[in-house]
């Protein structure tokens, strides 16, 4: 499948006949991306483009421009692997492209990674194929920002902005979760709602305004709702002209869209004056009339409350913060911690929490640090980087989310004379925190309870916490975890015939290592908290954890689950984001007997030695001989497994 680009004049042609169904596109990048807030106008400029005969409109591909974000801009340069793609698919993240899940799977060809832009093109392209159409275009709302990284990520694709007045577009933005989470954290939702949405109405509207205007007219077009309605001929054939195709004339109304709503009968007179006050600008911009030319003192105090609550959450996208070395020296140096356990065992809510504090950030699993270091994968036999640790860290597919782009990675590689490893990835540390506006970062990734031994060397001051839970409740919640059924199958030979058992192992494989080796560093550096108790006292809990850390304990940090929470949906605790909840497992309600039995006699003795009493003290032989067997299979597995990148 092709992702070659064509020039702009080929585009032009458009007396190409269609392409039949199955077809594969020879058009890969997006002819163009319509851009600007949720609401009826994009929708209904979407479904009148998509009726085109030549031009296809795609679902929209916000969700996966997000995860090649970076603290500076987007990272064009990113991959994108079979992995991340196949789970993606798996979570039905592409079933409103309708081209199935296989289709998708294949736009991998042989190679294992490839460019994101090659993978979104190949996309674009098995979409228009699908619709048997020559072009194909997309829905790209939260890219106002980011027109100039669009636009060098695809030259070619031209950015349709679509305006509405903001006072009619209070509710669709009150109404569309994504824009509602964002709305709701910043400080001054909960008290002036209105002026809140005004405010990021205008701002969004007036980036991308900026950064579409310097890309020039060629590539740049902005159409009002209103005048979609009112003139909707005049306006296709302007829009046609801009994007070098034939006008195609449709019924007005022929796709049923009606106006948002009229901000005049549905909105009160006080609300008016808060939007006016903070979007008032934009509006004479673009030329609404306002309602309420003279505003009162308490709503202009209003509206600089809300812009200070605008410059406190804006994200840290500057490139100076990236300047090395404006670290507080006298913070300890990062890695500060590492939250490691069993996966399975909560350490994503612990992630939250200690995350929520003001000081401290706690970056994505990482999986890389041990593993890079132990193969000598960009590093020296003496342990200082080489040239090839940039490109090996791009490579790897989960790098992104560190959110830290090409040149700022380079930045901190050029540092005159020999580079040590733990010292670059210290450097790393500190570009995410200084990207979080935090002094303090530390790592989650559980399967790191293998390997403290490892991560002390290279770091003698970082401190560990491992979460321990109640392997049973571990064990319903990885023999439950659909994603990751078919990995378990392929790592582990046993757990097809007996998940139970091979999961109890895979429990032990990870505490009782973590346990030896925290231990061995003494209670200064090492911690354990028990789940259990951290669900049932998340105060005491918290605060203990901040002794151990040396840090002041904070109430936010319970709650991090505020302004996050996605209700309404079939998501597990960590999707949904649910505060602290005890009682998502009960192996005592929710484990069939025989299954703890067989658990019990296969890690009962680290059930013991944890203080967690058993159900079965005495396992039938039978289940004690099938403990053994599975036992031997397990170990053989882990061996062969060795350090490995998920």
């Amino acid at each position: 499948m092709s992702d070659t680009r064509i020039s702009a004049d080929a585009r032009s042609l458009v007396d190409t006949p269609r392409r039949p169904p199955g077809e594969v596109a020879a058009v890969s990048d997006p002819l163009l991306l319509i851009v600007g807030f949720p609401g009826p106008g994009a929708r209904l400029l979407s479904e009148q483009l998509d009726r085109r005969a030549d031009l296809a409109i795609s679902p929209a591909i916000d969700w996966i421009l997000e995860y090649y974000e970076t603290w500076t801009g987007l990272n064009r340069h990113g991959v994108i692997a079979p992995e991340l793609v196949n789970k993606w698919v798996d979570q039905g993240r592409f079933d409103s492209f309708e081209v199935g899940r296989e289709s998708v799977k294949g736009l991998f060809d042989v190679e294992r990674r490839i460019p994101f832009k090659t993978f979104l093109g190949r996309l674009f392209g098995l979409y228009g194929s699908m619709k048997g159409k020559r072009f194909v275009g997309s829905r790209c709302r939260a890219s106002l920002r980011d027109l100039a990284a669009l636009h060098a990520l695809w030259p070619d694709a031209k950015f349709v902005h679509v305006i509405e007045d903001g006072r009619n577009l209070r509710q669709p933005l009150i109404d569309d979760p994504d824009e509602l989470r964002a709305l709701r954290a910043i400080d001054s939702w909960g008290e002036a709602p209105v002026a809140t949405l005004a405010h990021f109405w205008a701002r969004g509207v007036a980036r991308g305004r900026e950064a579409g205007q310097a890309l020039g007219p060629g590539f740049y077009h902005e159409i009002r709702y209103e005048a979609i309605l009112e003139r909707p001929d005049q306006e296709n054939a302007r829009l046609s002209a801009f994007l070098g195709l034939p006008p195609e004339t449709h019924e007005p109304g022929a796709s049923g869209a009606a106006p948002s709503g009229d901000w005049r009968i549905q909105m009160a007179a006080d609300d008016v004056e808060h939007f006016e006050a903070m979007g008032g600008e934009v509006l004479d911009e673009l030329g609404y009339p306002r309602a309420v030319p003279h505003r009162r003192p308490e709503v202009i105090r209003l509206a600089h409350v809300v812009r200070e609550a605008f410059e406190r959450a804006e994200p840290a996208r500057r490139r100076e913060m990236f300047q090395i070395g404006r670290k507080d020296h006298t913070s300890p140096p990062n890695p500060f911690v590492f939250l490691v356990g069993c996966p399975r065992s909560g350490t994503t809510m612990l992630q939250r929490i200690l995350d929520a504090h003001p000081q401290v950030a706690i970056c994505p699993e990482t999986f890389w640090i041990p593993y890079y270091y132990k193969n000598r994968l960009g590093v020296a036999p003496d342990g200082m980087i080489n040239e090839d640790l940039s490109r090996v860290m791009f490579e790897y597919y989960k790098f992104y989310r560190m959110r830290i782009g090409p040149d700022a990675l380079e930045s901190v590689m050029t540092r005159e004379g020999p580079t040590a490893y733990s010292a670059f990835v210290s450097r790393v540390f500190d570009l995410y925190g200084q990207g979080r506006g935090k002094p303090l970062v530390g790592d989650k990734t559980p399967d790191y309870v293998r390997n403290i031994a490892t991560l002390h060397a290279l770091w003698p001051e970082a401190r560990f916490v491992h979460l321990i839970r109640d392997g049973r409740d571990v064990c319903l919640s990885a023999t439950h975890w659909k994603r990751k059924a078919e990995r378990f199958r392929g790592l582990y030979t046993t757990w097809g015939e007996d998940p139970v058992s091979t999961a109890a192992l895979w429990w032990e494989w990870h505490v009782r290592p973590g346990r030896e080796a925290g231990r061995a560093l003494g209670p200064g550096l090492y911690h354990e908290i028990r789940y259990e108790s951290l669900v049932e006292r998340p105060d005491e809990e918290s605060a203990r954890l901040c002794r151990f850390l040396g840090l002041s304990h904070d109430p936010t940090m319970l709650c991090f689950h505020e302004k996050r929470v996605v209700s309404g949906t079939s998501l597990d605790a960590k999707g949904a984001w649910l505060p602290i909840t005890p009682g998502l497992r009960n192996w005592r309600s929710q484990m069939p007997a025989g299954e703890v039995e067989r658990f019990e006699a296969a890690a009962g003795g680290l059930l013991d030695e944890l203080g967690y009493p058993r159900a079965v003290p005495r396992p039938r032989p039978e289940a004690e001989r099938r403990a053994v067997m599975i036992r031997e299979a397990f170990e053989r597995d882990a061996r062969s497994l060795g350090d490995w990148l998920p």
